[in-house]
Formats: C-alpha cells, structure tokens, sequence
C-alpha cells in the first residue's frame, strides 16, 4: 500500500489527489519504486525526475499534462531509455512502455504504433505479410522517438529516412487535447514532428505506410584486427562505387569476454563488416567484389534474409548497459582520415572505444517535408565506449576528444538526431531557418514549455 505524502508540497499533494484517477502506475521519491523507475536502458545517465509516471491509455498523459502545467512544472517522455539525458532532471517523467501496441492494416497498407512500442514488435507483427516498415540497427530501439528524430533506417540509401513514411501521428498537447496531426489538419506541426524532436507534443501513436518487402541479402564479415587497413581501404573503394540497393557498416571492434558473445569471439579484435542489399545473391556479392578480396576472412553469415531479421546482422544489446556515444559525419574515406583514424584507434583491447562507420549517401541526401535535413556527406563515424566505472568514463570522453582532434578538418562538425547519444545540444543538427522554424512551432503548440525532450529546442 502506498502511504500518502504530506501534502506539505503542492506538487506531491496533487500528484497523491491524481493518483486514484490514473490507470497506470505514479511512483514519487519517497516510495519503494522509486529506483527502479528511474534506471533507463543506459545505466551510464541518471536521471533525477519530480515524478515517475508509467500511464496506460490517453487519458492518463491528458490527465498528467494538465497538472504539470497548472503546477508551471515540465514533462517529459521515456520509452526505453536509449537516449535519455540530463535533460529529463526536475521533470515529471511518463515511461510509455506499457502503451506497446501495434495494428497493422494490410489493405491500407500501414500500421499504426503506440508510443512504447519497439520495433521488434512492428516487424513481428509484419512478419509474412510481404510488407515491411524501415527499422533501424537494433530491434530493441522505441520507434516513435527513433521517427521523432528522422529515423535512420538499414535500408536509408535506398528509401531515404524513416521519418518520410508517417501519415500520421496522434497527440497529446501540453493543453492536454488529444489531436489528430496530418499535413492536411496540422501541417506546421506535422512537420515539425517528422525529425525536430519530441519538445513539441506527447506522441501517443503514429500510422506508418509500408512498403513492399524486398528480397534482401545480408549479413557479416569478419576479418582479425590485423587486416584493418587492408579491410578499411577494401570498404573505402566498394562504397564509393556501391549502388544506393547496397549498404554497410564496418566496426572496428574488440568483443569483450562476457555472454551472449559466442566463446570464439571473446575478447578477440576484428574488422567486422555488417551487410545488406536490396536484391539476390549473385548481385550483392558482384557489388561486394572488392572486400572478398581481402585476405583472412574468418566469419561469413550472408544469407537471404526476412525484413524481420534485419536486427539480427549487428547483433547490437539489448539488456540495459552503461554506454556513451560520440558521432561526426565525413564527406569521403580518404587515406588520410583512414591512417589517422587507425593511428588512434586501431581494434584491440588497449583500445577503449569501438568505432562504427556507417555508409550514407543515396536516398539520405534528399529532403522530405519535415524538419529532418538531408545528410550531405557519404559516412558516418560513430563511437562507443562502455563506461563501467568512473575512471572508464573519463578515458572513454578522453579518447572521443583524442578522436576529434587527430581526425580535424576530415570529419564535420554534423551528426544526426539519433546517433547524439547523451548530447542534448543540438546546435550542429539543423541550419538556422530550420531551427528558428521549429522554436516558433513549439512557442505556438507548448508556449509554456511544458514539454521537455531529451534534446530541448532552447530558445
């Protein structure tokens, strides 16, 4: 049972006379809960909220964002935590994790997917059907955020962001009306929505147009860390000449000694290339000339794959980890980025950092009608570090500073949404008309700043 507060707190004191009203669960500071509701997937960020709020049907978040703005305090929203940041602190957090739903609608060709749904719920539910969605790298990634921030799909060369395929989204305003958002009866913020972030509204679903499943090949593979240079050059020359149906992503890595990591690999070190083409056997591998010809390859998992096996390739976590993050966007692999990068961040265990290059390009360098921009350069290089103490945070951040300054004029300054990590700033995102754009959408929708995202707009 649950012991009210004093009341000697206002904010408490309606929170406790609210609590009868919800559906979900409230947990406050003072309660057996409270730990637990405040640990998200990266165990690295804690957050520091008013309140914890896990609701379970509209009304609730209507009921919840009412008090907040009568009490002049922020909300924010967490649905697995994957980018959570400081940002969220002295908020009433809703964890919308228990609003998981996902209907499909194979005659109008879309699905619509409540706001705590993960993807590997969506590509379950399509699994057979011949339709897909464009997930990201990992099945366990919340798909509202993930299409709040432009949505970098496996497949973005060839069908550009995810962002592009929304019809529609359901809302919550900080007024707390429930509205329909289209380009037809909300257009600025529909918009906005479609990769300028979570700071506008309270998405509470989103309708999804599919596309037809496409055969697709796919997999990885892996060489021993010491045909890294020889790996990296083979990546550089088959992506400058790759078909946009072609993607892939090399890690450079070392695979730390614990399960679900096969034994083989522990605490090995390779060049590891994760692959997928929109297309048969014989053409991907015509498309993949250049890296079968590296020497040394140890692993070789390409195959014909479903739609809903895509988040099987990278074998990314899943069980909440401490993580920290760093991106940049660069215009080409030059042998100079190359020898630099490898200079500092060669695989092996003396490295703290896994680094991740991703091929951009094709569809990506296009603009859709949403806040998301076009990506104008071809790579994306992205670091990881698991900081399990705080001595690990503070070589992880040293060698993300060591990676920026000894790769200088070869990468940008640009990064995208998604790939921010625990950065809330998101000056280097978008250009300045897009950004005024987008304050004056949420002065209009939230002029109170109710809502607070992970990545506040500012003012």
């Amino acid at each position: 049972m649950t012991v009210p507060h004093s009341g000697t707190d206002p904010l408490q004191r309606d929170l406790d006379q609210l609590r009868p009203f919800l559906a979900g669960e409230l947990v406050l500071p003072d309660e057996t809960r409270w730990a637990d509701a405040c640990h998200v997937w990266n165990t690295h960020v804690r957050i520091d909220p008013l309140a914890v709020a896990y609701p379970i049907t509209v009304d609730d978040i209507q009921r919840l964002l009412r008090l907040a703005t009568a009490q002049g305090v922020a909300v924010s929203v967490v649905a697995n935590g994957h980018g959570t940041t400081p940002a969220l602190d002295r908020t009433i957090v809703m964890r919308t994790e228990k609003m998981a739903g996902v209907t499909v609608d194979l005659a109008g060709r879309t699905v619509r997917v409540e706001a705590g749904a993960r993807w590997h719920h969506v590509m379950d539910a399509l699994r057979d059907t011949g339709l897909m969605a464009l997930p990201g790298s990992t099945p366990d990634i919340a798909v509202i955020p993930y299409l709040l921030g432009g949505g970098l799909p496996w497949l973005a060369r060839s069908y550009g962001f995810a962002a592009d395929y929304v019809r529609r989204f359901e809302v919550v305003t900080c007024a707390g009306e429930h509205l329909d958002v289209s380009p037809d009866s909300s257009p600025e913020l529909f918009w906005a929505l479609r990769g300028g972030g979570g700071d506008m509204a309270i998405v509470t679903a989103a309708e999804i147009e599919l596309i037809d499943e496409p055969p697709i090949y796919g997999g990885e593979l892996m060489w021993p860390a010491e045909h890294t240079a020889e790996v990296l050059a083979a990546f550089a020359d088959a992506t400058r000449q790759a078909p946009p149906e072609l993607t892939m992503w090399l890690w450079l890595t070392t695979f730390p000694p614990i399960e679900p990591i096969p034994a083989e690999l522990q605490g090995q070190s390779f060049a590891n290339l994760n692959v997928t083409y929109l297309g048969g056997r014989d053409e991907a591998e015509s498309a993949l000339q250049a890296m079968r010809e590296v020497p040394g390859l140890t692993r070789d998992t390409l195959r014909e794959l479903a739609a809903a096996d895509l988040g099987t390739i990278s074998g990314e976590p899943t069980e909440p980890m401490p993580a920290m993050d760093w991106s940049r966007t660069a215009e080409q692999l030059s042998g100079e980025l190359r020898h630099r990068l490898l200079e500092v961040n060669w695989p092996g265990p003396h490295t703290p950092v896994v680094v991740c290059i991703r091929h951009l390009g094709g569809a990506l360098r296009h603009p859709i009608d949403g806040a998301v921009p076009a990506i104008p350069d071809d790579y994306l290089l992205l670091g990881f570090g698991v900081p399990f103490t705080d001595d690990d945070a503070d070589t992880i951040a040293s060698h993300f500073r060591l990676l920026e300054d000894t790769l200088g004029e070869h990468i940008s300054d640009r990064s995208t949404y998604t790939m921010l990590g625990q950065r809330s700033d998101i000056s280097n995102l978008f250009d300045a008309a897009t950004l005024t754009r987008l304050r004056e959408t949420k002065a209009t929708v939230d002029p109170e700043g109710t809502l607070r995202s992970n990545r506040p707009l500012g003012g």
